[in-house]
């Protein structure tokens, strides 16, 4: 590293690793938990007071494992980081606002 560098020109210059991280690891946490609702809902120890219905789990699914894509894709530097993260951002609120909308 250059004594000219700094931390904010390191940033920049290393933005899609830090973004596809997010990107990445934020959905496959989002995966995850999907993953286990549905499992549980199928294999009930508890009973639940609210559940989900199993087409939203899968939509949510769905949604995950396209922004999986899309952070792995962005940590290969094959799409631009800052357009692709306003997409999943924005997948990841319709699900959500699907979500409110569906167990309303």
């Amino acid at each position: 590293m250059k004594t000219t560098d700094t931390a904010f020109n390191v940033i920049k210059k290393h933005h899609h690793v830090l973004i596809g991280f997010l990107v990445l690891s934020g959905n496959v946490y989002w995966l995850i938990q999907t993953a286990t609702l549905f499992y549980s809902y199928n294999y009930p120890r508890v009973l639940y007071y609210f559940m989900f219905p199993t087409w939203v789990l899968i939509e949510e699914t769905i949604i995950a494992l396209s922004g999986i894509v899309i952070g792995l894709r962005i940590l290969q530097k094959r799409i631009p980081a800052f357009r692709w993260l306003l997409i999943d951002i924005v997948l990841i609120a319709l699900a959500i606002c699907i979500s409110i909308m569906a167990v309303s």
